[in-house]
Order: structure tokens, then sequence, then C-alpha cells
């Protein structure tokens, strides 16, 4: 195991994996997170599940914890709980930070329905349900 510099980033490498070792992780820093994500913290639920499919991700919630925005999910699956560290690039989408495991980089949007706001994730459409 050895801790790289890698363009700007501070990486933890692996080796006897691979050739030159496999990037595992990346060290990352709380971004700033707006009043904006601050007001959607708080437990979400699924709104566009499809009947006859399994919904994968189930306890959804996104919070603040140690300086970093976070999202909970759960998958429905395998019960498996998953904690992401969130950037907010705006007021209105953010990603998952980090490398080296897959979900990395995917995209958290807000949008609109029905004149109501929705986090949209990883194809799937949550409502707020309870705060904080």
């Amino acid at each position: 195991m050895a801790i790289k510099e890698v363009n700007g980033r501070t990486a933890l490498y692996l080796y006897g994996f691979a050739v030159g070792g496999l990037g595992w992780g990346e060290r990352v820093e709380p971004a700033p997170i707006s009043d904006a994500w601050t007001d959607r913290l708080g437990s979400y639920e699924i709104t566009n599940a499809k009947p006859g499919f399994v919904t994968f991700l189930s306890d959804v919630q996104l919070r603040v914890e140690d300086g970093f925005l976070m999202l909970h999910v759960k998958r429905t699956d395998t019960g498996e709980q998953f904690a992401f560290p969130v950037g907010p690039l705006s007021d209105k989408e953010a990603v998952i930070i980090g490398f080296g495991q897959r979900n990395r980089g995917e995209t958290i949007s807000v949008v609109e329905v029905d004149g109501e706001e929705l986090l949209f994730y990883s194809g799937y459409l949550m409502k707020k349900t309870r705060d904080r």
C-alpha cells in the first residue's frame, strides 16, 4: 500500500493486484455546503418505482457528517448500506466525490415535478419525507 500524489490529488494505491498498483481511493476534503443543500437534509423515498420491478435503493438520506455532505442509501437486494461523500457543484447539482470505487462521479440533480422539488440519482426520483 502506498500514498501517492497523482495529478494534484492524494491517492491510495494497493500493490500486488496489477502492474504499477491499483488506485483504490482518494483523500477528499469537505466541500462548502450551501443553504440550498442544507435545506435538503433529511430522508427520501423513491417516487418513480415501477410496479413489478425491484427498487434497488431504500432508506435514502442526505446528511452532514464531519463537514461532508453525505448520501446514505441501502440496497434492497443485499441489505448493504452505503455512504457516499457528495460535492455540490451548484445549488441544483452535486456529484459523488472521490475515485477508486464505483459510483464515484455520479450526479445528484435537483428537479421540479408538479411544482415539487425532487432529487434525481441513479435513475430514481426521490421525494423528501422527513427533515434531518
